[in-house]
């Protein structure tokens, strides 16, 4: 029998299964004696048999277990050994795995040339010898025969001779008949031997195959073709054992090899775990130990120019802002060192969540008015009205935009002009934020180099500090980390143009975004659903912060309720559930020290998975008919006992785009905002059974509207103070203009609670 292997194939695919204990081999074959032959023989091997006499369910099973060897037979009534062939090396489960093709081409090219078979034949009695030679002369096959009356003659012939066969009695006078076998095979353990016997016992049988025998006759029993026949199968038996035993030692060796290299592999994964570690300390150390002296700096410096030690004059403050500067310029390069290492060890993580544009204008304007002061430089801001909310770590922006807006004053002489402005990009569904310089501008030569790490520009700069040169590559970063992509336009003598773009708090854009730009490292996805189901237990804020400090570096999480979200993550099948099963210990964690009251409970199931190879427009729609995401209209609920101011206003906000729906008392409306979680109410004063006021404070008492914006509707003046100390964040008066109350509407939503804001 003739085994046909490519053993690259094998080295190749042995990696697959390095979680697994015993090598599985699968064995395709419809004789039953073959089988036998096989697993009597890989017995003493530590490796595991699948068996099946089927071609068609060879597949299957393969496909099933994945074993790490096939030994495929090539003709088979029930299934064509080839076609089989071809189709497991098309599978992609199957295509990697090591096939051992067995046929019987070998030997039937050397009988159909008539080449000859040497035969030992080890017999006691002249009779027999004399009729087995007869017989085998009537086999229709060239053989030639030696012959031994020993056991001791056999050994004899067998250190001198080569014999494609050996045929032996049992019971021959200088050995047992339990110990033949064995002593046979020690001196020719690659040569099928057949035994010659005259007992028909098939427990025997069985034992004497167990032994290493390749066949069995029953003296007198067979003529001389089913001799040549027996003869010609126990050569191709042994020869498919003799490989199949050959590939077993190599899988082996490759078994060691590579429990060695995974030894090795850990030890040296423990000491970049080390250096790391030690790596994270020095920076942690000199970042404390520089910070600690700079904060002692920065509060002197403000308890000196607040005048609480003495006045201080005119030229005192200047030079005191010009020392805050400084020291903030120092805080900032300590910043970009952490973030450096953070980012080079892939752990600088973003804590994104819906935002809105002008309040990260104003936090980064605040901060850089006195540098842009001290510099002479004078600092504009422009933000378009009616932004819509963006989809950010508002922190992370607001270091990319001061970064970008420090760079721009300090290349400013004084008398110029740096603007931060915002505008919406509604077709490529994105806000743009900037900065706009008209100083020197920054040639064609330093634009190539201008975002690569420890690359400043010399040129134009005066009496400034000077940094690392970190800032822009490590801007770029943090802009990627929040979707988006940093871009520089300059022209030497018109200055300098900074900008980045940030998707628009949409479900969808934002999952577009991230398949683009952060999702390309494995090609499984699987999206998660998170419901937190106790909502009285505690914040839902909180919550959210947990479920953000769970988040791995290249996770997406999107929250789509007052108590949902979707945490979309590329991960292998193993990893999900080891993710799941850390979610639950940091609940358990977490829960163990708050005094305030445990966090809610959950549940968290896989909604759906899909392959990277599915176009980006199908993941996009699979992702879409989940449905019941996070509506890409805002949803306003009119609580008015009167249906004509319901149905007066809920056209003013449909044309305004919006989604109204409505409630005609307090009781309706509460249950309303908790089932449907609108985006704003408006919460008319006056109504029967349940007024105004006291659903104000029932939807500001419950951790499932508490973040809603209330905007309260009333006839009369008298009860805005009060609407407003309760919680509402406008009051609005009947008679009132619909386009106003729609601007007012917007108004709220932009005020909504960040940890509320989905």
């Amino acid at each position: 029998m003739r085994t046909l292997i490519d053993r690259s194939s094998y080295r190749e695919n042995s990696s697959r299964h390095t979680q697994r204990s015993t090598p599985l081999i699968l064995c395709v074959d419809d004789d039953p004696d073959i089988q036998t032959t096989i697993e009597l023989r890989l017995r003493e091997y530590d490796v595991e048999i699948e068996q099946t006499y089927y071609g068609m369910q060879g597949i299957t099973q393969a496909l099933d277990t994945v074993p790490d060897l096939i030994l495929l037979d090539v003709a088979m009534p029930n299934g064509n050994g080839e076609y089989l062939l071809e189709c497991m090396k098309r599978n992609p489960t199957t295509v990697d795995i090591p096939i051992v093709v067995l046929t019987a081409g070998k030997r039937h090219d050397m009988i159909h040339h008539e080449e000859t078979i040497r035969v030992l034949l080890v017999e006691d009695d002249a009779e027999d010898h004399r009729l087995f030679s007869h017989q085998l002369n009537k086999s229709g096959y060239h053989i030639e025969v030696d012959w031994a009356e020993t056991l001791a003659e056999a050994i004899d012939e067998l250190r001198h001779q080569t014999y494609d066969v050996v045929m032996s009695d049992l019971s021959l006078p200088d050995s047992r008949p339990q110990g033949t076998i064995a002593n046979l095979k020690g001196y020719c353990a690659r040569t099928p031997i057949v035994v010659l016997t005259s007992m028909d016992d098939e427990v025997m049988e069985r034992q004497l195959m167990a032994a290493g025998a390749q066949g069995y006759l029953v003296k007198g029993e067979f003529g001389g073709r089913a001799l040549g026949r027996t003869i010609v199968h126990a050569i191709q038996r042994q020869e498919s054992i003799n490989e199949v035993n050959a590939l077993v030692r190599e899988l082996e060796h490759s078994q060691r090899m590579l429990q060695e290299h995974s030894k090795l592999l850990h030890q040296k994964n423990a000491r970049l775990k080390k250096l790391y570690r030690t790596a994270q300390e020095f920076v942690d150390n000199v970042s404390h130990d520089f910070r600690t002296p700079l904060t002692v700096i920065k509060d002197y410096v403000s308890i000196i120019s607040e005048g609480m030690v003495g006045e201080i004059n005119e030229e005192q403050q200047k030079l005191l802002s010009k020392v805050a500067v400084r020291a903030d310029d120092l805080n900032n390069m300590v910043d970009d060192l952490l973030d450096v290492s953070k980012l080079e060890s892939d752990l600088l993580g973003a804590w994104r969540r819906n935002v809105w544009v002008e309040e990260i204008l104003e936090r980064a304007e605040s901060l850089l008015r006195l540098r842009a002061g001290i510099q002479g430089v004078e600092l504009v801001t422009e933000c378009e009205p009616d932004l819509p909310a963006v989809y950010c770590d508002a922190e992370k922006v607001g270091r990319v935009l001061t970064n970008l807006a420090v760079n721009a004053i300090k290349f400013c002489d004084s008398g110029g002009i740096v603007k931060l402005w915002a505008k919406a990009d509604p077709s490529h569904h994105q806000v743009i934020l900037g900065v706009t310089d008209n100083g020197p501008g920054i040639d064609q030569e330093s634009l190539r180099d201008v975002f690569k790490r420890f690359k400043q520009s010399d040129e134009h700069v005066k009496n400034t500090s000077k940094g690392f040169g970190l800032g822009l590559s490590i801007a770029r970063q943090l802009c990627r980390l929040n979707l988006g992509e940093l871009q520089v336009e300059s022209k030497v003598g018109d200055g300098s143009t900074f900008s980045f773009n940030l998707p628009v708090a949409n479900p969808v854009e934002v999952l577009s975004r991230w398949l683009e730009l952060d999702s390309g490292r494995i090609d499984t996805f699987k999206l998660i659903e998170i419901v937190a189901e106790d909502v009285s237990a505690a914040p839902l804020g909180d919550f959210d912060n947990f479920l953000n400090c769970l988040l791995r570096n290249h996770d997406l999480l999107l929250r789509v309720g007052v108590a949902r979200w979707m945490l979309v993550m590329a991960v292998s099948p193993s990893e999900s559930s080891q993710w799941f099963e850390r979610m639950r210990k940091e609940f358990d964690r977490v829960n163990r020290n708050r005094p305030l009251g445990a966090l809610p409970s959950y549940r968290a199931e896989i909604r759906c998975e899909w392959k990277a190879s599915d176009s980006k427009a199908q993941l996009l729609e699979k992702f879409k008919d989940l449905g019941k995401l996070m509506n890409e209209v805002e949803r306003v609920l009119v609580i008015d006992d009167e249906a004509d101011i319901r149905d007066g206003v809920s056209r003013w906000l449909r044309a305004a785009g919006f989604e109204a729906d409505i409630a005609e008392d307090g009781q309706q409306g509460i249950e309303s905002a908790r089932n449907l979680a609108p985006s704003a109410i408006l919460l008319d004063v006056l109504m029967p059974q349940k007024d105004g006021m006291t659903t104000l404070a029932e939807l500001r008492a419950d951790f499932r509207t508490v973040g809603i914006p209330v905007i309260m509707l009333s006839a009369s003046l008298r009860n805005e103070q009060r609407a407003l100390d309760a919680g509402a964040k406008f009051f609005v008066v009947k008679p009132f203009d619909g386009k106003r109350l729609v601007s007012t509407v917007k108004a709220a939503l932009k005020q909504r609670e960040p940890l509320t804001c989905y």
